[in-house]
């Protein structure tokens, strides 16, 4: 008896598998100067919910999902522009005053 309860835990536990996999984009384009990403789905194969919120290209750039932009067969990524922080570019400001008076 509890071979078939193993059983019956396996093949259910694998169908949850099955119908838990998200639908890949068909295809996918950027625009011309790199700021978005477009993803296509088929229809009724994925939700908008249901895809990932960010992308990370070459571990350097970064692309958010437009959720306005977001439909049942597109998917837009903007992205996301970092700023360096006020901190830093006073650093590199102070090293260059000191190296230039010391030159």
């Amino acid at each position: 008896m509890k071979q078939i309860y193993l059983l019956f835990t396996l093949i259910a536990f694998s169908a949850y598998q099955i119908n838990a996999q998200e639908a890949c984009p068909e295809a996918g384009t950027t625009s011309k100067s790199g700021t978005q990403i477009i993803f296509s789905y088929a229809p009724a194969t994925s939700f908008c919910v249901n895809r990932p919120t960010t992308i990370v290209v070459n571990t350097t750039s970064t692309y958010t999902l437009d959720l306005a932009s977001c439909s049942e067969t597109i998917s837009v990524y903007n992205k996301t522009i970092t700023k360096t922080p006020a901190i830093v570019v006073l650093m590199i400001f102070v090293i260059m005053l000191i190296v230039f008076t010391i030159i």
